[in-house]
């Protein structure tokens, strides 16, 4: 049985050691899982993960190989990258299979900002604002694929991706800024709040004109809330760590609150 540090290094390598895109991640899944299910969705979303995890071990293969390329641990990333690529292509041949290639669309689509992340990632630069942009964009992909995958018309899953962008975007900018500001730094508050203020008015537009649900424009109103608290003089100081758990709460009320909107037509 292999000890506690042994099963560590093996974890190390097989997850990614940042823990801010599990939240991106899995947001667009759920959201598109719990408005439109389907078999072929719930293969896109395995597609989705499998490709997320490659990210990490072929990173580490590809930048170890050539200097250790019998050590262990090289050979163990190459294997996990392996594992999760061919996971990948196996759901992606599914998602064919079930429903042709307009589910894979919005990946081609958006691609761009997936490749902008990973040039960035290799480049040990994945922290910067553009990046961190990109990346959240990229992965909302899998929200419209899934609902192209249950049969919805293309005007509609694309707006599950821009109720996604509504939350990302302003959520990375407040992160941002609230580290800043626990850190004792100099930090702009304005592109935080400005930015949920036009996340907010472009969800309540497309509201008005039945594109999207209430609920989803609700959500955003509460992001904006907590937004304005978190960078006040009032918050409560806290770690980075706990930022990060707040906001994967956050999300996973947002993406409830927009489900529920689908579900009751609110």
């Amino acid at each position: 049985m292999p000890d506690a540090q042994s099963s560590l290094r093996w974890k190390t390598i097989a997850f990614p050691t940042e823990h801010g895109g599990w939240g991106f991640l899995f947001e667009p899944i759920l959201l598109g899982l719990l408005v439109a299910f389907s078999g072929g969705g719930l293969l896109l979303g395995l597609m989705t993960v499998a490709a997320f995890l490659a990210r990490h071990p072929l990173k580490l293969y590809l930048k170890q190989r050539r200097r250790h390329p019998a050590a262990r641990r090289v050979r163990v990333a190459g294997i996990f990258a392996l594992s999760y690529l061919g996971t990948a292509l196996g759901a992606g041949v599914g998602v064919m299979a079930v429903g042709g290639f307009d589910p894979l669309l919005p990946f081609v689509l958006l691609s761009p900002f997936l490749l902008i992340y990973w040039f960035y990632d290799q480049q040990q630069q994945a922290r910067q604002l553009l990046p961190e942009l990109a990346g959240p964009l990229g992965l909302a992909a899998s929200a419209p694929g899934i609902a192209l995958a249950a049969g919805w018309s293309w005007p509609a899953a694309a707006m599950l991706w821009l109720i996604l962008t509504a939350r990302s975007i302003p959520s990375i900018l407040y992160v941002r800024a609230r580290l800043r500001l626990e850190k004792g730094q100099p930090f702009q508050p304005w592109w935080s709040h400005g930015s949920h203020l036009a996340a907010l008015a472009l969800l309540a537009l497309l509201a008005v004109y039945g594109r999207v649900p209430w609920l989803a424009a609700a959500a955003e109103g509460i992001l904006l809330v907590r937004a304005a608290a978190g960078l006040s003089a009032f918050r409560k100081a806290i770690k980075a760590k706990q930022v990060g758990f707040q906001e994967i709460a956050y999300g996973l009320i947002f993406v409830l609150l927009a489900a529920m909107g689908y579900w009751w037509r609110l």
